[in-house]
């Protein structure tokens, strides 16, 4: 993208979840903002209608893995069994693997989809982390084309 492009690609990992991803919905729409949500397969079998609705708003989706294996600790089998029973549930372009692990086996197991990462990790998930501190991390770490967690 062209840095003077004032874009930033919000990413939602780990979903779909109860509470969390309808105000996540609400939020962007209330914004008329789009993101893209990497959803785990078991995830989305508990939540049918959220990743439903995450489609209905209009938002792009990726695989997150099925259980959100540690890919570094699996076999290629392992990765590419759990891969593929997420995308029985959605023919998903997109795949972020679990924590970010791509090496050799990640890539041997998934051939030909598109491997999306992040340069901007806003640490959300981190219990010791404020909301204030993760709103300051992506703002001082974000450029023009960012990619955001």
């Amino acid at each position: 993208m062209p840095a003077d492009e004032k874009s930033l690609y919000l990413t939602f990992d780990d979903g779909p979840t109860s509470g969390h991803t309808q105000w996540i919905l609400d939020t962007l729409k209330s914004h008329e903002a789009k993101a893209t949500f990497f959803c785990i397969g078991k995830n989305i079998r508990k939540n049918r209608g959220l990743f439903d609705e995450i489609l209905k708003a209009g938002h792009e989706v990726g695989n997150h893995s099925d259980q959100h294996i540690h890919n570094w600790k699996c076999s290629v089998k392992q990765i590419s069994d759990d891969f593929a029973e997420c995308q029985k549930l959605h023919p998903f372009a997109m795949y972020r693997p679990p924590y970010g692990e791509v090496g050799r086996k990640s890539l041997k197991a998934i051939p030909n989809k598109k491997f999306i990462l992040w340069d901007v990790l806003s640490e959300d998930y981190r219990e010791d982390k404020s909301g204030e501190d993760c709103f300051k991390k992506v703002i001082n770490e974000a450029s023009a084309g960012s990619i955001i967690v």
